[in-house]
């Protein structure tokens, strides 16, 4: 005995194939940043960042990285470069940007800057020569002080 489906029966697959809809496309929904809290003066460091969509899988997506200081430390592609020392009080901040997600991330620079230049005093025609020096040591980097001429200790300074 032969069996023939209804004349319904196209239909009826066309609608089943409409009720489950397409597959979920990934959606990334959170970029975590590995933290970075300081560089030395004159040092690159790579910086790293990782998006993950809504089922909590690495998604491979460019991460674009910006300085809120590029005069004290750039970022050029996924890499930043400290030139200059922060100010105690405010340092720089990193931002990571995928998409319409941001990620930001404090960044204090430390080491030896030094700043060579000329100036002039009212009254005299000739340029003096100046050297300005700043240190930061690295957080919790121990801290020597140097004995003064009168070979007493110096306060702690750093």
């Amino acid at each position: 005995m032969t069996r023939i489906a209804p004349r319904w029966w196209p239909a009826l697959a066309i609608l089943m194939t409409a009720c489950t809809g397409a597959p979920e496309v990934p959606v990334p929904t959170s970029l975590q940043l590995q933290p970075v809290s300081t560089l030395r003066v004159g040092e690159s460091l790579t910086l790293g960042a990782e998006v993950r969509d809504q089922w909590g899988q690495v998604m491979a997506m460019p991460v674009t990285w910006t300085s809120s200081q590029p005069q004290l430390a750039a970022v050029q592609g996924q890499t930043v470069t400290a030139s200059r020392l922060t100010p105690t009080d405010r340092p720089l901040t990193l931002t990571a940007t995928v998409g319409t997600m941001q990620a930001t991330m404090p960044l204090t620079t430390t080491g030896l800057e030094v700043t060579l230049g000329t100036y002039a005093l009212s009254g005299q025609a000739t340029l003096g020569t100046a050297v300005f020096a700043r240190f930061r040591p690295e957080p919790g980097a121990p801290c020597r002080t140097a004995p003064s001429p009168s070979r007493r200790r110096m306060g702690r300074r750093c």
